[in-house]
């Protein structure tokens, strides 16, 4: 929270909308002399999970930067297709028993990889 000290820093606020903490953080930045205002998203689950990282830029909308949902499917794509093709629908299975509730849902019940 320190770097609401800082000059760059316009403005920090956190807020609660039903289970999802957003804390956004307003800054300038000189580029090629010209000044960028960026406003970060951060949205945060009761858990205190980081959900999703968003970036604005000067009067634009916001654009993901960052997803907890794409992270852990493009991570679990990656190392089923590090598997032979007969073992990944198993192993996909197995994942999705043992694979934390609150994860769970943002994987497909059956996973289609592509070579």
């Amino acid at each position: 929270m320190t770097a609401i000290f800082e000059k760059e820093y316009k403005k920090i606020e956190t807020y609660k909308v039903n289970c999802l903490i957003y804390f956004i953080m307003d800054y300038s930045e000189k580029i090629d002399d010209d000044e960028t205002f960026i406003s970060m998203r951060y949205i945060y689950d009761e858990n205190k999970s980081l959900i999703k990282i968003e970036q604005k830029l000067n009067n634009g909308r916001y654009h993901t930067q960052w997803d907890r949902n794409d992270a852990l499917k493009k991570y679990i794509i990656n190392q089923l297709s590090e598997l032979p093709y007969q073992k990944r629908d198993e192993v996909y299975q197995t994942i999705l028993e043992n694979i934390p509730i609150d994860a769970s849902y943002s994987l497909p019940p059956r996973l289609k990889l592509v070579s």
